[in-house]
């Protein structure tokens, strides 16, 4: 089994398998399940940036405490770009810093971020007791973020890619994501421009035109495990959960689907 729910308090939160295994981290991605806030946002949403009140998100927040005992602190600022922050205390993050990933080496310390289709990527190192939370929006694969936190935690903990084991956590589906054909050619552009042949080939096939219109489908899951394997991790340590945001209307919250006007949920993790 390589994803699981867990459910306390009626909040309903997913778990990669293969990080629970470690015993070195918690981590939670939330479903949709289980807080205080009313139509469209019902019930845990845990998004800032979203039109729900405030003192619901701060209930939100103390709910999921209660249940899990960790509080769901700072998010950063997301910006769909590829910048990178570094913690190391959390006045670090009180400030709401402008990036789409976080790493860190510091234990007790939450890295969260909010998710409304987007792909969240848990990554750990177990070895050198490093991790990373990734936010994936298109624009964030297009310029290959998960390959660059990776390269973060080499550079900053000596982390070895081959020792990683990464999660990518519900987001919008291929059957579900689809593109014009402006977006489409970025990722072909891209694909050809900055990976070597064999791997844009595969890249590649995450794209595909739909038969009966204009569009292309775009595979988000695909695309960011390949480019973890790029980054050196090993295929047999990547999981996909394969939930799709916007199909899963009883479990999760949609950008897309909602017409913009929807809650969020929160990928969290911390080293014990």
């Amino acid at each position: 089994m390589k994803d699981f729910f867990c459910v306390k308090n009626n909040i309903k939160v997913f778990k990669f398998s293969s990080i629970e295994t470690l015993d070195l981290v918690e981590h939670f991605y939330t479903s949709r399940h289980g807080g205080a806030s009313s139509s469209p946002y019902d019930s845990l949403n845990l998004g800032l940036n979203s039109a729900d009140c405030p003192e619901n998100i701060t209930e939100n927040k103390r709910l999921f405490f209660e249940a899990f005992g960790i509080y769901p602190q700072e998010s950063v600022t997301l910006e769909h770009k590829d910048v990178i922050f570094k913690a190391e205390v959390p006045e670090d993050l009180k400030s709401r810093p402008c990036a789409d990933a976080v790493i860190t080496n510091s234990p007790g310390l939450p890295l969260v971020i909010c998710y409304a289709d987007c792909v969240g990527i848990f990554v750990v190192d177990p070895v050198k007791k490093a991790i990373s939370l990734i936010h994936a929006g298109w624009r964030g694969t297009l310029l290959n973020i998960a390959f660059k936190a990776v390269k973060a935690l080499v550079e900053n903990y000596g982390s070895s890619p081959g020792d990683c084991i990464a999660g990518i956590a519900p987001s919008i589906g291929p059957c579900c994501f689809y593109t014009d054909e402006d977006v489409a050619l970025s990722f072909f552009e891209s694909f050809s421009k900055d990976y070597p042949d064999g791997v844009g080939k595969r890249l590649k096939e995450s794209v595909v035109k739909l038969s009966v219109s204009e569009k292309y489908s775009v595979n988000l899951w695909s695309i960011n495990k390949i480019q973890l394997e790029y980054a050196g991790l090993k295929e047999k340590n990547i999981s996909i959960s394969s939930l799709c945001t916007s199909c899963r209307r009883d479990l999760f919250y949609s950008y897309r689907r909602d017409s913009r006007v929807t809650g969020r949920m929160a990928g969290i993790i911390m080293l014990k």
